[in-house]
């Protein structure tokens, strides 16, 4: 039976609160599509680029050097005739690659969405719930330096660091909003402090909850 419209849940999250296994394990539970790692794979496809290459710049905005960078690369205005390289898809050319993807699948089907900003770029949607995960940097490290490879604790520490700010600064730059604002979400979760089973049962009852309230 086809749905009459399809329902969009999405996650945000800082690194290593568990994001990706609340995302995976929640689309398994509620039957929906899980997007995370398709959006770039997509994301490279529609642009032409390599998905190692968008990787890099995934949810983080380009520091004022490497724009530089960019702009020298063009070369001096006197070589009218030679053929000018495009700049790498960053910043807003790839947030705005990646809503668009998002939301034409999301129009077309239910989905957790994980991460890039989905919580914005699906604001619109009718049937959307959001929600975000965080946890204290101490109770990630474990999970960093495990998924990184990472060869101590501190590194682990650094990196979480970087990647929450990059963060941060990428979907306030893109959306005006703070990602850690909870009026952004309808449910907030500290996975440091429920562990990721209970947070993917806390975030299918919001869900089932919101799905119930619509349906009065």
């Amino acid at each position: 039976m086809t749905e009459e419209f399809p329902w969009a849940v999405t996650v945000s999250r800082q690194l290593g609160a568990g994001g990706a296994a609340v995302g995976q394990r929640l689309a398994a539970r509620l039957g929906y599509l899980c997007l995370d790692r398709e959006i770039i794979r997509l994301a490279a496809e529609q642009t032409g680029t390599s998905e190692k290459d968008l990787e890099r710049w995934d949810e983080r905005l380009s520091s004022f050097w490497e724009r530089l960078i960019d702009s020298l690369a063009v070369g001096p205005p006197e070589v009218a005739f030679a053929p000018i390289p495009e700049p790498p898809i960053r910043d807003a050319g790839l947030f705005e690659v990646e809503s668009r993807i998002i939301q034409e699948i999301a129009h077309r089907r239910s989905v957790v969405s994980i991460g890039r900003g989905a919580f914005w770029t699906l604001r619109e949607h009718p049937r959307l719930v959001r929600i975000y995960l965080h946890a204290a940097p101490a109770k990630r490290v474990g999970a960093v330096r495990e998924a990184f490879k990472l060869a101590s604790d501190e590194e682990a520490r650094t990196t979480i660091d970087r990647v929450d700010k990059e963060r941060e600064k990428f979907i306030q730059g893109m959306t005006g909003r703070m990602m850690s604002d909870a009026r952004n979400y309808d449910l907030s979760i500290n996975t440091g402090s429920v562990g990721v089973e209970t947070a993917t049962e806390l975030a299918f009852e919001a869900v089932k909850a919101v799905q119930k309230g619509y349906q009065v």
